[in-house]
């Protein structure tokens, strides 16, 4: 088996015991009341509250520093014990060892024991439980089956691929039936096209646990594509939580409007008219907004995908000049300069289409339900 096969749907002919019997845990909820942690004087988590389902596939999403896997680490039980309640399955954990809350971590680095078999390094954390021989073997048989290495049982961390070692490392932790699953951006490692296989390989595993996972990330593409919920991170602070779909097209502010997915970010003031509320840029762009829009300074955000080339409502088209153009696969995006501003604007390619020229003069049109209004009140980051 390739180290980018796919995890196996189970056939019926497989026993309970080989799959969900033996391996499969029952969903538990996390709570997180009021968590903070400081590194002396620094303050890493911020009064975080956040909840998590039974079987939610949750994902930590944000850049570096801003607290996601230190957060990870605090349900794990790894670092400084932080103030607050972590309460899985109801029960508070703060202040207990890691061993002691039965989750189940996989590092960045895969941390795979150079001198022992893959079996061996599967086993280990069940040897060192002292659990009797023959489970050992049967849990361990059983685990590598799951992710798909059990034909490389005897192999070594050094005889395997990246992708390889990171399924060795998963069936590492699930051989213990971990309450909680936890994933500390484990694709990182690996180049591009593994890292797509590998995530939907891993969502598989999850689904056919059952298990609460928590995935962190920096890579929204990853978050978006395989997670149930994510929470957006910004300076120890939970900016957003919500379905990926619904966090990306309604933002709560421009620190998530500008991390998750790309976006046309124009500072100005909506005011209210006769006919609505209107945008009113510095620049002298006006557009109107939807009907949920609020009085004040903030600003308005436009996916790129949501303007129009063209114009199929000339009274609300605006002329502008494409002054830069990039080639991305299933769309083209383009700059244009209009009313004193630089927007990007993505149009989908197919083939033979008909590409549009640096200098070509274009109509922009903006639906109204298209635009998001930030008021500068909105929390940020």
């Amino acid at each position: 088996m390739s180290a980018s096969s796919p995890i196996s749907a189970p056939r019926p002919s497989e026993t309970a015991e080989g799959e969900a019997g033996l391996l499969k845990t029952s969903s538990i909820a996390i709570d997180i009341e009021n968590l903070s942690l400081s590194f002396g004087a620094t303050k890493v988590l911020k009064g975080i509250d956040l909840s998590i389902q039974p079987g939610e596939f949750f994902a930590f999403l944000g850049p570096s520093g801003s607290g996601k896997s230190t957060l990870l680490r605090a349900i794990a039980g790894f670092g400084p014990t932080p103030s607050g309640r972590i309460l899985i399955d109801g029960e508070d954990v703060i202040g207990r060892m890691p061993w002691q809350r039965n989750v189940g971590m996989v590092f960045q680095s895969y941390a795979l024991w150079p001198h022992l078999s893959v079996a061996r390094n599967v086993a280990y954390g069940l040897e060192e439980r002292r659990t009797p021989r023959d489970e050992v073997r049967r849990r361990v048989e059983s685990a590598l089956k799951l992710v798909g290495m059990a034909d490389y049982a005897d192999r070594y961390p050094s005889q395997l691929s990246g992708g390889q070692q990171q399924r060795v490392a998963l069936a590492r932790t699930v051989v213990v039936e971990p309450r909680v699953l936890l994933l500390d951006e484990p694709l990182s490692n690996l180049d591009a096209n593994l890292r797509v296989q590998m995530r939907q390989d891993i969502l598989s595993l999850q689904r056919r646990l059952g298990i609460t996972t928590i995935f962190v990330t920096h890579d929204q593409e990853e978050a978006n594509t395989i997670c149930d919920r994510i929470a957006v991170m910004a300076n120890g602070v939970i900016q957003q939580v919500g379905r990926p779909a619904e966090v990306y097209d309604n933002p709560v502010n421009e620190f998530v409007a500008r991390f998750l997915g790309t976006a046309n970010i124009i500072h100005g003031r909506a005011e209210r008219t006769s006919e609505g509320h209107v945008f009113i840029s510095p620049t002298g762009l006006q557009m109107p907004l939807g009907r949920d829009a609020r009085e004040g300074t903030g600003h308005l955000v436009v996916r790129p995908q949501d303007i129009d080339l063209g114009a199929p409502n000339p009274a609300q088209a605006m002329s502008g000049t494409v002054t830069g153009t990039e080639f991305l696969g299933g769309t083209i995006r383009y700059v244009v300069e209009a009313k004193g501003l630089s927007f990007l604007v993505d149009e989908k390619h197919g083939r033979g289409a008909t590409r549009r020229s640096l200098g070509d003069r274009v109509d922009l049109t903006i639906a109204p339900q298209h635009a998001i209004f930030l008021p500068s009140t909105g929390r940020s980051a």
